[in-house]
Order: structure tokens, then C-alpha cells, then sequence
């Protein structure tokens, strides 16, 4: 089954992958950051994909190891949160993933902004495209739909009061 991440992979350069809950989108996930990502060792990809259909061929080999990989995760809970802690969460989650991510690929310079992790995700890629010019940025983003699902679940209130103050953020 794994030529299916092939197929995947030649659909184009931005991809959504809808699917309701248990149906392996995070081991997919898993599977194309490892695939994808240049940091994992070629004794390490030789172990995950050796024996698989995904293992590369002089068709497919361009599209392994060779991408800087970023992973997130928005498994957060929003249920009981003001606007203000719905944002500190996913601040929260993205410094983690570029902390991760600036260790792993060994990069300095990075500016960590405890106050916005979009900030700390752009200062990463500016550090990223310093040192490596030829940068390709790999970007998963799992549970994406978990918290606009639990966002849409809240009260009309709550969910309104997110979503204005989210755009007067973005104007602002």
C-alpha cells in the first residue's frame, strides 16, 4: 500500500488530506516526514522503507530526503478556553514544533516569540533560507481539523468572539 504516498506525493506541492477520525491520517503523516525529511539517516530510511514498494527508484528517488520537515500537531483542547488561552495554546504548539525543528537541523539565530508563534515560524524559515538558499520547507499540519471542530462546537458566543478577534488581529 505504500505506493499510494507515491501517488500522493505527484498530486502536487500543496495537499489536504480530508478523512474522518481513525483513518490513518497521522501514520501517513508520520510515514511522508520520514520519507521526506534529509535529517533521517540513510541506515534509518534503508530500515523503514528498504523492503516497501515507497522505497526509492531513479522515478521517485528526487522526492526523498531532501526536505527540511515541520510537523505539527493541533490537538488542542479550546472547550473551556477564552480567546486569549485558544491562542496561547497554539502559540504554544507551534514554539514547540520550531524549538524541535531548530535543534534538529541545528539551525542559530532563531528568535523565539513566547507572545506569537508566528512569529517564531517566520523567524525560522528567514534563518532557514539564510543558511541554506536551496531550502525546501515540508509542512504537516495533523489534527487540523480536531480544533476548528471543537472551535465550531463552542457557543455562538464564544465561536464569534474567536473569530473577531482573531480578524481584528490580522487587520490590525
Amino acid at each position: 500500500k505504500t505506493e499510494a504516498i507515491i501517488q500522493l506525493l505527484e498530486k502536487g506541492r500543496n495537499l489536504i488530506c480530508l478523512r474522518p477520525p481513525r483513518w490513518g491520517k497521522s501514520l501517513t503523516f508520520n510515514i511522508l516526514a520520514n520519507y521526506r525529511d534529509k535529517s533521517t539517516t540513510e541506515t534509518r530510511f534503508e530500515e523503514l522503507f528498504g523492503n516497501l514498494a515507497i522505497f526509492p527508484t531513479e522515478k521517485h528517488g528526487e522526492v526523498c530526503r531532501r526536505f527540511y520537515v515541520m510537523k505539527f500537531d493541533l490537538t488542542i483542547e479550546v472547550g473551556s478556553c477564552n480567546v486569549d488561552e485558544i491562542r496561547r495554546r497554539l502559540f504554544d504548539e507551534i514554539n514547540m514544533v520550531v524549538k524541535r525543528f531548530v535543534r534538529r537541523y541545528h539551525l542559530s539565530d532563531v528568535k523565539i516569540n513566547d507572545d506569537n508563534g508566528l512569529a517564531s515560524l517566520k523567524s525560522a524559515a528567514l534563518v532557514l533560507k539564510r543558511a541554506d538558499p536551496h531550502a525546501e520547507l515540508f509542512i504537516l499540519v495533523d489534527e487540523y481539523d480536531r480544533f476548528s471542530n471543537e472551535l465550531m462546537a463552542l457557543p455562538d458566543s464564544s465561536r464569534s468572539e474567536a473569530v473577531v478577534a482573531d480578524s481584528d488581529q490580522q487587520t490590525g
